[in-house]
Order: structure tokens, then sequence, then C-alpha cells
């Protein structure tokens, strides 16, 4: 897709979401908007690279590992929402196993950051969520999102950028820690 149609198809689902009628659209913009301050000011810079660790390892293993899904599908009963639910599931298992390592908690670097870069890792982890948890919805549940909405989280164009997105900020604030440092 070119810059100039990429922007169009931007502008014309930024105008086409209605708050006064709600929709699925509505409640996944609050969702994200809602995420971010509050979750990302309650947690933390530290414990947002965490989960977003988490949230690498979790989707990594979910996509990997067949029996996995299998296993998801057998606990869930074969439903339409197994393989979110199993990512869910899998992803707080991982938190938790994560959260107690030694390890994430060095990536996650002793300092604890600028706010600005708390806000930023926000958005970064809660937008990584938000399209890794609705390209495992069914479908035909996904084509009742707006365009707009589809192309942001859903799209493969979308899912990647969220997906790369918190790992390039990441070397970037590492970087800019590393050099205010030496000053």
């Amino acid at each position: 897709m070119n810059p100039t149609a990429a922007y169009e198809t931007l502008r014309q689902g930024v105008s086409s979401v209605d708050l006064t009628t709600p929709s699925w659209d509505v409640f996944v913009l609050l969702f994200f908007l809602i995420g971010v301050f509050l979750y990302g000011i309650a947690l933390g810079r530290n414990r947002l690279i965490i989960v977003l660790i988490s949230l690498y390892f979790s989707y990594a293993i979910f996509t990997l590992s067949e029996m996995i899904r299998n296993t998801g599908l057998l606990l869930f009963r074969h439903s339409d929402f197994a393989p979110l639910l199993t990512f869910l599931a899998l992803l707080i298992l991982t938190f938790l196993v994560i959260g107690q390592s030694h390890a994430a908690r060095a990536l996650s670097h002793e300092s604890t950051g600028a706010f600005w870069q708390t806000i930023v890792f926000s958005v970064l982890q809660v937008g990584l969520t938000t399209s890794l948890a609705l390209s495992l919805l069914p479908p035909l549940m996904q084509l009742r999102f707006s365009m707009f909405l589809r192309q942001v989280f859903i799209d493969p164009w979308g899912v990647m950028l969220w997906a790369v997105l918190p790992i390039v900020f990441l070397a970037f604030a590492r970087m800019t820690a590393r050099a205010s440092s030496f000053r």
C-alpha cells in the first residue's frame, strides 16, 4: 500500500468513528486510551517492560506450539474464543514466571526512566496487546470492526508495527540512558 492510500484510509477511518453511537470500535478505542494512561501509570516503566517481554514469549509459544493451541481448544470446548482465551491464560502464566526472574528485572533496567518513557511504553504495550487479542478473534468478529481498526490492529502491517515498535523504542531508550550516563 502506498503512503497516500494509507493516509487516505486512515483519514476516512478516523472520520467514520461515531462516538454518539457506541460500537465495538468505540469500546476498543476507549479500552486503548484508558489502558494507556491508567495502566501505564499504575504499573510503571519497569513493570511494563516485563509485561512486554511476557507478551513476546507468550505469543511465540502460542504460535509455535500446536499442543498448547489444541489443549486450549479442548479446555474451552472448541469455542470460537479458545485461541484468545488460551493466549491470555498463557500470557498470565508467562508473566508470573518471568516477573519473578532476575533476568527480566535486569532487562527492565534499574532506573525508573522518564515519565514520557512510561507513557510511550504503555502505548506500545497496550497497542501490542490489543493487536494480538483482536487478531486471535474469529474472522467473522474481526469483520465487525471498522476498516480503520482492522488496519491499525489486525492487518499484517499493523500487527508487524505493533510487534516491532516496542523493540525499537526499548533500544532507543537504552541508548539514551547510556548516553546520559556518560555526561
